[in-house]
């Protein structure tokens, strides 16, 4: 108790102090994209309460305020997201001794309805995807349906995570990412992705089942310009690609469509979870659920009646 009080009285900060302290905190304790997350949303926040030259003087109805004004050009779901960025920060100052109650603590956040299971693509459209996607990013897409890594994931893939001999690809943390679950995970690797990823090897098709360290380090997919995909770039190039495809497909969609079919071909359940890297399997069984009720619906539009 002693050692808080003392912290207490020592640690009168002012409001934009505490705010460089906790970002320089964030910039060390999450990872790189979380960190400019984390920064863009506070700044919003400092925007509104800056005027605030003490810690103590931010109120529960200063952070109101902030929710209003942000909400007349953000959606609610961000909204959220900033809302959650503040509480945490407050908590963290009571941490640190400089405040003694949370004044976002009974700040409510907005009811958001739930947004519907992503899509799975018919075999079909998947054909058609692949028949007129640009050669250029093909290997991206392919990559996406056949691997099921999130955007994160492939962006930060690197040669050295690819195991060519046994077809292996291994989703690794990495210093400056890491995986949605913390968990890394291995992938299978198909014959035709293998195919690909050998084409595309910076050393060609020489050598490409040994170790090199000259390669292992770089980014296996890069951008048109030649630099590592930002999970930004590839969303704006996805967007291009898909209006000049005419097809409206979220990069999400390709990892349920990767977990869907798995299902529907009769991969175990637990195999699936492992594959999707889902630290909790009723994750994997909520895609399941869905995915067993269409193909039922399915099943009985065949009756000739």
């Amino acid at each position: 108790m002693f050692l808080r009080i003392k912290a207490y009285c020592q640690g009168r900060l002012s409001t934009s102090n505490f705010f460089e302290i906790h970002l320089n905190y964030c910039r060390t304790n999450v990872s790189h994209n979380h960190f400019l997350s984390i920064q863009k949303h506070l700044v919003n926040f400092w925007e509104t309460v800056g005027h605030r030259p003490d810690l103590l003087e931010i109120s529960t109805i200063d952070i109101e305020n902030f929710k209003s004004q942000f909400l007349k050009t953000a959606t609610p779901k961000t909204l959220n997201k900033a809302v959650k960025y503040v509480k945490a920060m407050f908590n963290r100052a009571i941490d640190w001794g400089y405040l003694t109650t949370n004044p976002a603590q009974t700040v409510k956040l907005i009811r958001v309805p739930k947004s519907g299971t992503p899509y799975c693509l018919p075999l079909k459209e998947i054909k058609q995807l692949l028949l007129n996607c640009p050669s250029w990013f093909y290997p991206v897409v392919y990559t996406f349906l056949v691997t099921g890594m999130r955007r994160g994931e492939l962006i930060h893939l690197r040669w050295g995570d690819l195991n060519m001999h046994n077809r292996l690809v291994h989703i690794r943390n990495q210093e400056a990412f890491h995986t949605k679950s913390y968990l890394p995970r291995i992938v299978g690797m198909k014959q035709a992705l293998y195919e690909i990823l050998r084409n595309m090897h910076p050393n060609g098709n020489r050598n490409h089942h040994k170790s090199n360290s000259e390669f292992d380090g770089k980014y296996v997919f890069l951008s048109p310009d030649g630099i590592p995909y930002s999970g930004s770039i590839l969303q704006k190039i996805w967007v291009k690609v898909r209006q000049e495809l005419g097809i409206n497909y979220r990069l999400h969609d390709f990892r349920h469509t990767f977990c869907s079919y798995l299902i529907l071909h009769g991969v175990d359940i637990k195999t699936v979870q492992v594959l999707m890297g889902h630290s909790d399997i009723r994750t994997t069984m909520q895609i399941y659920a869905h995915v067993q009720t269409t193909h039922l619906q399915h099943a009985v539009e065949k009756l000739p009646y």
